[in-house]
């Protein structure tokens, strides 16, 4: 009877370990694993100016285009500018976004959209529900870090792989963290109490002057309406100082 008890209590050890590990370990806080994510991310995002172009694909709603684009960043003064082209090099749009406000030029539009960035309704021109202020590091392959000190939680999914997770009264923010190749896989930020979220996944990482950046940048936006915005770059340039 007693090795039947323990072989019962055996398997069932086993289980939870199994679950666990198809799961990933749920450690509360997580204080030990953002320092050191902080130490690592924090020299890899420090750009200083960037220059790049590849190629665009917007989804929404009312409208699906494509084209090309380019786009530059400068950190002091901080200014951010995307242009998008149609076919044969038409301008369809350029976005600028220069300390608090952001300016929208387009051949569809009568006249220039102006507002500062506290007031901007972009989704109505875009079909991307994104918080504009995240813009210039999102495209150019970095994500805002959480204004909280630590995580309320992270997920060790294996020996490589963390996911943090920061929550508050309104919204919920995630993000994936590969500690061998230094590289966050999405940044996911979710409203509490709504189904509205806005995800962006990052991926074709590679070394651009000691840096690794993804090439590849998708933002998708679910709620009401399913939306999405691809960059995949070509090129890009960069100055760390």
């Amino acid at each position: 009877m007693n090795i039947l008890k323990r072989m019962i209590y055996i398997t069932v050890f086993l289980s939870v370990l199994t679950g666990c590990a198809k799961r990933g370990m749920l450690v509360k806080s997580g204080k030990s694993n953002y320092k050191t994510f902080l130490k690592e991310y924090k020299p890899l995002i420090d750009i200083h100016s960037l220059k790049g172009n590849g190629d665009f694909e917007v989804n929404t709603k009312d409208n699906n285009f494509f084209g090309n684009f380019s786009m530059s960043y400068l950190k002091e003064p901080e200014k951010w500018t995307m242009t998008l082209f149609g076919l044969f090099g038409m301008v369809l749009s350029e976005i600028i976004i220069e300390n608090d406000s952001i300016t929208i030029f387009s051949s569809l539009l009568a006249h220039p959209y102006r507002s500062s960035l506290k007031n901007s309704e972009l989704e109505a021109y875009t079909g991307i529900s994104v918080n504009p202020r995240l813009i210039p590091l999102l495209t150019t392959g970095r994500i805002p870090l959480p204004t909280k000190e630590y995580p309320s939680s992270c997920r060790v999914k294996n020996k490589n792989l963390v996911e943090f997770l920061f929550e508050d009264k309104t919204e919920n923010i995630s993000f994936e963290w590969d500690r061998r190749e230094k590289q966050v896989s999405y940044y996911l930020l979710q409203e509490k109490n709504a189904r509205n979220h806005f995800e962006v996944k990052f991926s074709g990482y590679r070394a651009t002057q000691a840096l690794q950046l993804p090439y590849s940048i998708t933002f998708l936006s679910k709620g009401k309406d399913r939306a999405y915005l691809k960059l995949k770059y070509s090129y890009i340039g960069l100055s760390t100082k």
